[in-house]
C-alpha cells in the first residue's frame, strides 16, 4: 500500500528521549548523533505530516558541456515527515515524473519537444517509471546549522527502476502547525541511475554533451495528517 511505510515506522518518542538521554556528555561533545530509523510496528508519539502537494516542487538545473543549460520542474505525488520531540525521525517524498515542466526562457515550442524528450526512454522513461521516490532512511541534525542547512537526510533514491543512496542537506523550518524542508541546491549524477544519454563521448559529440551532475533543489511543505 501507498502509505504502509509510514504506518509501521512510527518510533515513539519515549524509545528517542531514552536512546539520547542514554549518551550523557558524549553526545554533545562529540555533536548529534545520527537518528537510524527502524521499521517498528507501534502507534508511538511520533508526529505524522503529510505533503502539501499545491505548495511542493522539486526544481532542477541540466547543463551541457559548453556551459549552456536547462532548467525545470517537478511536481510531488506524495509525501510524509515524521517527526518526534522536534526532530525529523523519518520520511518519503514521491516525485510525479510526468508533471516535468521547463522553465528557462527556451521557446513554447522548444519547452514541449525537450520535456517529451525527457520524459522519453532516452532519459526518464515516465511511462515505466511515473514515481521517483526518496526514502529517509537515516536524520542527521546539524547544529549549529552549516552553509543554511540544519539536517542531513540518507537514503535510497529509487529513479528509473534502480534503487541508490544518497544524501541530502536541507533546512528544516517549523512554521506554525507546518513543517517546511528546502534544501539547498545539491548535485546527483544522473549515470549511477541509468540516466546516461548525451553523457561524455559514448552518448553524444561536441556541443551536445551533457554533464553527468544534475543540479536539485527542493521546496517541501508538511502539514499535520
Amino acid at each position: 500500500m501507498k502509505n504502509s511505510f509510514f504506518y509501521i515506522l512510527l518510533i515513539t518518542a519515549t524509545m528517542m528521549a531514552s536512546c539520547e538521554g542514554n549518551k550523557g556528555a558524549a553526545a554533545t561533545q562529540e555533536g548529534t548523533p545520527p537518528i537510524e530509523t527502524q521499521t517498528i510496528q507501534t502507534t508511538g508519539k511520533a508526529q505524522l505530516y503529510a505533503i502539501d502537494l499545491a505548495n511542493s516542487v522539486a526544481n532542477w538545473k541540466a547543463t551541457k558541456i559548453t556551459g549552456a543549460s536547462h532548467t525545470g520542474r517537478f511536481k510531488m505525488d506524495d509525501g510524509k515527515l515524521a517527526i518526534s520531540e522536534g526532530k525529523v525521525i523519518a520520511g518519503e517524498l514521491k516525485v510525479d515524473m510526468k508533471s516535468l515542466i521547463i522553465t528557462d526562457d527556451t521557446p513554447d515550442g522548444g519547452k514541449a519537444k525537450l520535456a517529451g524528450h525527457l520524459m522519453s526512454g532516452d532519459f526518464f522513461d515516465v511511462e515505466t517509471h511515473p514515481i521517483t521516490s526518496f526514502m529517509i532512511k537515516k536524520t542527521q541534525p546539524i547544529d549549529p546549522p552549516q552553509n543554511g542547512y540544519n539536517y542531513t537526510f540518507t537514503g535510497m533514491l529509487l529513479l528509473k527502476g534502480v534503487d541508490a543512496p544518497i544524501s541530502v542537506p536541507a533546512n528544516v523550518t517549523f512554521e506554525g502547525q507546518n513543517v517546511r524542508v528546502n534544501t539547498p541546491p545539491f548535485v546527483l549524477d544522473r549515470t549511477k541511475w541509468g540516466v546516461s544519454y548525451g553523457s561524455g563521448l559514448a552518448g553524444a559529440v561536441g556541443d551536445n554533451i551533457i554533464n553527468d551532475e544534475v543540479e536539485m533543489q527542493m521546496n517541501i511543505i508538511f502539514v499535520p495528517n
